[in-house]
């Protein structure tokens, strides 16, 4: 990912114009500014993206879209334009905005080639602007704090602090219901996105507000007090958006949508979804809970070890502080009716195995832990790419490597690909069953236990990660005041 230089026609225009007072190497620079301006009109948008070698993409601030991550930067529409780049054979260069309207003010000053950022198909599409095929589908929901009186009912709304994001599909929806509902009043913050808007509700700034349910998912392991309510109208779809220009962004439009039905086609567009989305549906209200409590509690009297350890074994500190949460709550205690203890709960063949004598020594069951870990992810073909691998690796590390493998093979068997783990993941459960483990190598095993494992774990990691970037995003205190027509709201820093 880089910046390119950006040959911007409109601005060279001003350029090219001609004057006799001008001495003859002045007009060699002039005849070619005017010539490059000739050539750029005359090129496709397509032929542009291509001719610089980079993708310049727009986009919006958040955990579904693009953020910093400690290995760089992820998020959602940042993989799926780094796919796109590839399929274009070019780089990408993508950079944040706030609010929808800035999104599409990039589009139409050239700055980008195409928006990737979450954005609502809309009934009243922009003239400016085509949205290329749906990608994902996206539910608006009213936000509320446990605690608080849940909203049932479109009434149970009116003479709230609602907050919702200015100039967004979510306040031209309410504007919509207000006609059928006239006591239904919100206020419009402009410059916040989804983070900052939960922020509000969960620091009790506001009583309610409206995300779509997608987004609250990506969110939900940082703000475990706020939940769903009320669904506020159909389900919307979500599309990149590319300006509306027929002859020159014609051919991209072709080219984003061939890329887009390849991508659901060869189901790569569902490992996305898999990947960003899935496994916060599987942690209850109660959970959430419990570990954001732990975090804030246990977690911190054993960070400053686990990071070492960790950095000894070369994974990252969350994963492996996911796992002993997973496997012991962060107890260095515990023990089990079968007999496995400690914080990583080894068992007595398991700490043998990796020459842990001690296994309820905190610093020993830490290492034990990481070292099997480590012992699984280097027996994973190596066909298997991150982060499947690692997935792989932590089903492996619950219920074996073999019943790991007859899986695999079941899943190839039923022409599913065993080297992705949202296929994998539905062919364990399988295991239980006689009609299926019978055709195995190692026979039976409980194999709905490892699913629920791997996705608990890549729930509480990716918690971690989420609340490390919140930690480091720098920005003023968000408020809003509580004469209800009013917001005072604080413009946020891009990061």
């Amino acid at each position: 990912m880089r910046q390119a230089p950006f040959y911007d026609c409109a601005a060279t225009s001003a350029k090219g114009r001609y004057n006799k007072t001008m001495d003859l190497k002045t007009r060699l620079l002039v005849l070619l500014l005017a010539t490059g301006l000739l050539a750029c009109e005359q090129q496709t948008a397509l032929e542009r993206i291509k001719d610089r070698g980079v993708l310049n993409v727009v986009t919006r601030n958040g955990p579904h879209t693009f953020h910093p991550a400690l290995d760089g930067v992820d998020g959602f529409e940042y993989r799926l334009a780094r796919e796109f780049a590839k399929h274009l054979g070019v780089e990408l260069n993508i950079y944040s905005v706030y609010g929808r309207d800035d999104v599409y003010r990039q589009l139409q000053l050239g700055k980008a080639d195409l928006a990737a950022a979450g954005l609502i198909i809309t009934a009243e599409q922009l003239p400016d602007f085509r949205y290329a095929p749906a990608y994902y589908h996206a539910q608006p929901r009213v936000i509320y704090k446990l605690g608080s009186r849940k909203p049932r009912v479109l009434s149970d709304l009116y003479n709230k602090r609602i907050v919702v994001g200015a100039d967004s599909y979510t306040s031209r929806l309410l504007e919509k219901i207000r006609k059928e509902h006239p006591e239904l009043q919100w206020q419009d913050a402009f410059d916040l996105e989804t983070m900052d808007l939960l922020e509000l509700v969960q620091k009790e700034q506001a009583d309610y507000t409206v995300v779509s349910e997608h987004e609250f998912i990506a969110h939900r392991g940082i703000y475990p007090e706020l939940s769903l309510s009320i669904r506020l109208g159909p389900e919307r779809k979500l599309a990149w958006s590319l300006l509306r220009d027929q002859g020159r962004h014609a051919e991209l439009y072709s080219e984003v949508d061939n890329f887009v039905m390849e991508m659901k086609k060869s189901g790569r567009l569902a490992q996305l979804q898999e990947r960003y989305f899935s496994y916060f549906e599987r942690i209850d209200q109660a959970d959430a809970l419990e570990y954001a409590a732990n975090v804030k509690r246990r977690l911190p009297l054993y960070e400053k070890l686990i990071r070492s350890v960790a950095t000894e074994y070369g994974m990252p500190w969350e994963l492996l502080a996911a796992i002993s949460y997973q496997e012991s709550h962060w107890n260095p205690n515990a023990v089990s009716p079968t007999g496995v203890r400690g914080m990583m709960m080894l068992t007595e063949a398991t700490a043998q195995q990796v020459n842990i004598e001690d296994r309820e020594n905190l610093e020993q069951s830490l290492r034990g832990g990481a070292e099997y870990f480590r012992s699984m992810q280097a027996r994973i073909p190596e066909d298997i790419a991150e982060p499947d691998r690692t997935w792989f690796a932590l089903a492996a590390y619950n219920v074996g490597l073999g019943h790991l493998e007859d899986a695999r093979k079941l899943t190839e068997a039923l022409d599913h690909d065993p080297h992705i783990w949202l296929d994998v993941k539905e062919h364990l459960p399988l295991l239980r069953q006689r009609k299926w483990y019978s055709r195995t190598r190692y026979g039976y095993a409980r194999g709905d236990e490892p699913v629920t494992y791997v996705q608990n774990i890549r729930y509480y990691y990716q918690v971690l990660r989420l609340l490390q970037i919140a930690r480091e995003r720098s920005r003023p205190p968000v408020e809003v005041s509580h004469r209800a027509p009013e917001i005072l709201l604080r413009t946020i820093p891009a990061i």
